[in-house]
């Protein structure tokens, strides 16, 4: 699984070793934790999904869509989905729900990993 701030680490570590011209400014970041020059938002996108390959996400990269997702936190791994306000009457805030029971909002116990589900089995012959 990935962490989201140890990869930024090793990446902003990597940039000072093989960019040094760089060092500073490139770091600067939006509130959203976007890097604030175009082309360290770029090298960190791509880093980040190198990081990923394995296919864990971190969640807050995660579909909010209603698309059904695996989830992770530690060893516990289900699949569900995002629940917006909007999808439902009787809750105060969107959360993760899956099919065991959902994770709390709660960062003690909130999904932390994302991944797609696998494309379903093929037929035979296909």
């Amino acid at each position: 699984m990935t962490n989201i701030e140890d990869e930024r680490r090793k990446f902003e570590a990597w940039a000072v070793e093989f960019l040094p011209h760089v060092a500073g400014f490139y770091f600067d970041k939006r509130t959203d934790g976007s890097y604030t020059t175009t082309s360290a938002q770029m090298r960190w996108e791509a880093w980040l999904a190198r990081a990923e390959a394995d296919g864990w996400r971190p969640i807050e990269s995660a579909p909010r869509d209603g698309t059904l997702i695996l989830l992770a936190r530690g060893e516990r791994v289900t699949y569900g989905h995002w629940v917006r306000l909007e999808d439902a009457e009787d809750i105060d805030e969107p959360y993760w729900h899956s099919w065991d029971g959902g994770f709390l909002t709660d960062p003690e116990y909130d999904a932390t990993h994302w991944m797609p589900l696998p494309a379903p089995p093929k037929e035979d012959g296909e």
